[in-house]
């Protein structure tokens, strides 16, 4: 019986849609479907919160959207991962959810891939650099590096 390997994609959520934060997610989920790689995305069973717009906070009314529910399954996710991938294109601002992610990671020993424009002034805090294993600069090339960090 094969193992599958364990994925967590972090990356902003704040101030994107459901669908723009959960678009490259699926994109990379696509890429690795069919070499026993399982994602796990901090949206997953949360589609209620496409009719949201722009995400911006905890959802109380739902216990997946509010604010402990939130921590402990990305928590929970991050620590149980094979690898952390993380998408940093295009942000805005910097992430502090993906920041506390990539703490977890350094933690527990666990391989970060963070895809990342080269010029970018957001996420580039020393700290959160340090915490990344591989760095490129584009969805493919992370995929990549993924493909050959998990699989044999």
């Amino acid at each position: 019986m094969v193992h599958s390997k364990r994925l967590y994609l972090a990356g902003g959520i704040s101030s994107y849609t459901y669908d723009e934060a959960e678009a490259w997610r699926d994109q990379v989920r696509q890429a690795l479907k069919e070499h026993s790689i399982d994602c796990y995305s901090p949206l997953r069973a949360k589609s209620f919160l496409q009719s949201e717009g722009v995400l911006n906070k905890a959802y109380e009314y739902n216990p997946l959207s509010s604010a402990k529910g939130i921590l402990y399954r990305d928590h929970d996710d991050c620590c149980k991962a094979d690898l952390i991938f993380v998408n940093f294109l295009k942000a805005t601002s910097t992430s502090v959810g993906t920041a506390m992610e990539l703490a977890w990671a350094m933690d527990n020993h666990i391989i970060v891939v963070a895809v990342m424009e080269k010029d970018t002034e957001f996420n580039t805090h020393p700290m959160m650099l340090e915490c990344i294993t591989y760095r490129v600069e584009t969805l493919e090339e992370g995929i990549h590096v993924t493909k050959a960090v998990l699989l044999p």
